[in-house]
Parts: C-alpha cells; sequence; structure tokens
C-alpha cells in the first residue's frame, strides 16, 4: 500500500495544489484502511459461522444416525382392536363407531368406544366431531377418522392382507 500512495504522493508534491491533493490523498487513504479493517472483520465473521456450519452439519448428521438406528415402536393391539383398525382403513372417510365395530367381541358400545380409545390414544384414529344431543336424547354420533399413521400400521403389519 505505502508503494502505491507513495508515488502518487511524489506526484501530487511535484504539481501544483499540493494541499488539497494530499487532504484527497489521506482521505483515500483513511477509506481504504477502513474497507481493510472491515474486511478482516467480515472474513473473520465468516469463518466464525463456517466453523458453527460445520458443527451444526455434524450435530445433524448424528441425529440423523439416531433417527435411522431408532426401532419403529408400535404398539402390539389385540385382534379387536387391529379388526376395528383394518375397518377404519376400509372406511378411508368420516365414520360413526357403529360400521367399523364388526368383531363379535364387541357387543357393546362401551367396547367399541374403549378400542377405538386405544386407538386414539396411539395417534392412529382421530374424533372429527362430537355426539349431540337435544332434550338428552342422542342426535348425532360421534364421527372419527383413520390417520395417515393408522394407514402406516396397517400396510406395515399387512392387516389389509388378512382375510376379515
Amino acid at each position: 500500500m505505502a508503494k502505491i500512495f507513495g508515488q502518487i504522493e511524489k506526484l501530487i508534491n511535484e504539481h501544483g495544489s499540493a494541499t488539497i491533493l494530499r487532504e484527497r490523498l489521506d482521505l483515500a487513504r483513511d477509506q481504504y484502511e477502513a474497507l481493510e479493517r472491515k474486511n478482516a472483520e467480515l472474513e473473520g465473521e465468516n469463518e466464525t459461522l463456517r466453523r458453527q456450519v460445520a458443527q451444526l452439519e455434524k450435530e445433524n448428521e448424528k441425529l440423523e444416525q439416531a433417527l435411522a438406528a431408532e426401532p419403529d415402536i408400535t404398539p402390539d393391539f389385540d385382534e379387536v382392536t387391529q379388526q376395528m383398525l383394518l375397518a377404519f382403513f376400509k372406511v378411508g372417510g368420516r365414520t360413526e363407531l357403529g360400521p367399523v365395530a364388526t368383531h363379535p367381541a364387541v357387543r357393546e358400545t362401551s367396547v367399541a368406544r374403549y378400542h377405538c380409545d386405544l386407538l386414539q390414544e396411539a395417534g392412529f384414529v382421530m374424533k372429527m366431531s362430537r355426539r349431540e344431543y337435544a332434550n338428552r336424547r342422542l342426535v348425532k354420533e360421534a364421527t372419527y377418522q383413520i390417520t395417515s399413521a393408522g394407514r402406516k400400521y396397517v400396510v406395515k403389519n399387512k392387516l389389509h392382507e388378512r382375510e376379515t
């Protein structure tokens, strides 16, 4: 840097208006030095960010490996609960409990609700609407629908391939 500005300074000294030109040269030199400082600061910040990115990439890789190695924990449902889940699967959309409570072991509504509760707790079925009453009489039964996790369970465990 000194070499470049030294030659310019020599040229200014040899010609007129040396004071004005010297001030301009000093201003240019100050601006150049400020830019060099800012550049060094940004390079340092950039290096810090690169290290952080590298660290986050390593952490991400470890988490992905841990997730891949994690066993697929699925509930172990009894035959009745699996049959109800399969019935939700076959319906595909919203339905009341009656059409899915087809297993001979489900003789009472409370038993059907019990198995439906198990499916809801596992995240395989979700309640879409509540029961509605008018004058203490049931006018509309609650509706339920299978979730993507429920469909995955049915397919993964090949429940849909079993004879019903």
